[in-house]
């Protein structure tokens, strides 16, 4: 498998073209055009895998993108005791969630036991489910909206490989901002543009450090993105909620003010 291709299928050329470092994918997830015609900004809603072991010529890598606050929705488990690599100069405000998760996508014992592909694909697909109705991504969800409301100037958003809780994560933004289904699903899957170094990064750092106890088709699906992944999220959000709009306001508990502060602030027409 080269270049944007995978298993999971092709990634458009002008998507891939969002990416700005595809080992960390590192990408703007603006630019998108609206169902009533008007467009999200761009450069300054930005999404990434976590950033923690980025090389030196990287450290200034939030201060050249000009980020005012980060959210990270990774649990506490998951974050170093150390100033992550890309923060040294970082002034901006960060905001997590204090709550651990049980939900993590890449912790390796999970996957440890699995033999076939298809296991993994049964195994994320239900993750996604969980995630949506976990306390942990709801609290995060919140102050990733609250973040957006408030904050005058770029910001970013990610959790460990920037592809899982992220990627549901904006999928429920663009939601909200009135993007087109079929454009969410197109923007989840830019994650298979960024290629092996992606890959290869997120080998160097996993959870569990037990790579060798898994096998490989199956560690190959755990670092994949599917349609099908995200679908069942937002499947499982319907199934209790109804809607995405009545989810954003009572699931994650999200003020309808800081909703309604979202489309003037991140649409252009």
């Amino acid at each position: 498998m080269t270049g944007s291709e995978t298993r999971a299928g092709p990634v458009r050329p002008d998507l891939a073209e969002r990416l700005i470092l595809p080992r960390y994918n590192l990408r703007d997830y603006g630019g998108v055009t609206t169902r009533d015609g008007a467009r999200l900004v761009s450069d300054m809603l930005f999404r990434s895998a976590e950033l923690d072991r980025c090389r030196p010529h990287e450290s200034d890598l939030l201060e050249r993108l000009g980020v005012q606050a980060l959210v990270d929705f990774r649990s506490p488990g998951e974050i170093p005791a150390t100033v992550p690599a890309a923060h040294p100069r970082f002034t901006g405000q960060r905001f997590a969630t204090a709550n651990d998760d049980t939900v993590i996508p890449h912790a390796l014992n999970r996957f440890a036991a699995l033999n076939t592909p298809a296991e993994a694909r049964a195994t994320l697909t239900e993750t996604y489910r969980k995630f949506a109705l976990s306390d942990h991504f709801r609290v995060t969800l919140k102050l990733y909206f609250e973040m957006l409301a408030h904050t005058n100037g770029p910001s970013l958003i990610h959790c460990f490989a920037g592809k899982d809780r992220t990627g549901i994560a904006v999928a429920l933004f663009q939601s909200h901002m009135n993007v087109h289904p079929d454009d969410i699903a197109d923007q989840f899957m830019i994650t298979h543009a960024a290629g092996e170094d992606r890959v290869a990064y997120l080998r160097e750092t996993m959870v569990g450090n037990a790579e060798a106890s898994i096998q490989p088709d199956v560690l190959e699906e755990l670092l994949t993105v599917r349609a099908e992944y995200l679908e069942a999220a937002l499947a499982e959000i319907v199934a209790h909620y109804g809607d995405v709009p009545t989810y954003l306001r009572d699931g994650a508990g999200i003020e309808q003010k800081t909703l309604g502060a979202l489309p003037q602030r991140y649409s252009v027409s």
